[in-house]
Parts: C-alpha cells; structure tokens; sequence
C-alpha cells in the first residue's frame, strides 16, 4: 500500500485555512494607551533601547540596542519604574566598560 496519496491530503487539508483561525473577532487594538506610551517611549530612547508592552504580561519591555549592552530584558508594570531601571543599566554600563559589566 502507497501511503503518498493519504499524505499529500493529509497536507492539503492541513494547509486549508479555517474561518476561526484567519481573522481575529476584534480588529481593534488591545491596550491603546499603553501601547501609545511604550511607542513614545521607543520614540525618546530611539537606538538605545527597544521598548514595548506586553499585552499578555500587561506589563512594559526593554531591551538595550547600543554597541556592547548588557543583554536581557527589563520588565516593569508602570513606565516610571521602567525608565527608572533604564536608567539603571544604564549608569552600570558607564561605569563598567564592554566585557566588564554584571547584573547586580
């Protein structure tokens, strides 16, 4: 028995989209004001960090984009105590030099 034809529609029907999967029942966006706030935050520390929100966290992201940052992530509920710990990494990252820098 050739099992190709039984795999070739097991493909075509796996490949067939499903009305539920295509459109998301509310096009509109979740969290538009602080989805606003993380886009001017973004737009102020524009490449030096990469900022976000979290709509499933409910949380805002940061991430250091400039030449030798620390990596990881930072995460915080409100945009003050996010740029607060920004800040932070920031000022250890003066004061270490590339290589040098550890979390506290």
């Amino acid at each position: 028995m050739n099992p190709l034809p039984w795999l070739r529609h097991q493909a075509r029907r796996l490949k067939r989209p499903t009305p539920t999967t295509t459109r998301h029942p509310d096009p509109t966006p979740y969290d538009p004001s602080q989805r606003a706030v993380a886009n001017e935050l973004a737009r102020v520390y524009a490449g030096r960090w990469l900022v976000m929100w979290g709509v499933a966290s409910r949380r805002y992201w940061a991430a250091p984009c400039w030449p030798d940052a620390p990596s990881g992530w930072l995460d915080a509920p409100t945009v003050e105590a996010l740029q607060a710990a920004m800040v932070e990494v920031e000022i250890q990252s003066i004061r270490h030099p590339a290589g040098t820098w550890r979390a506290a």
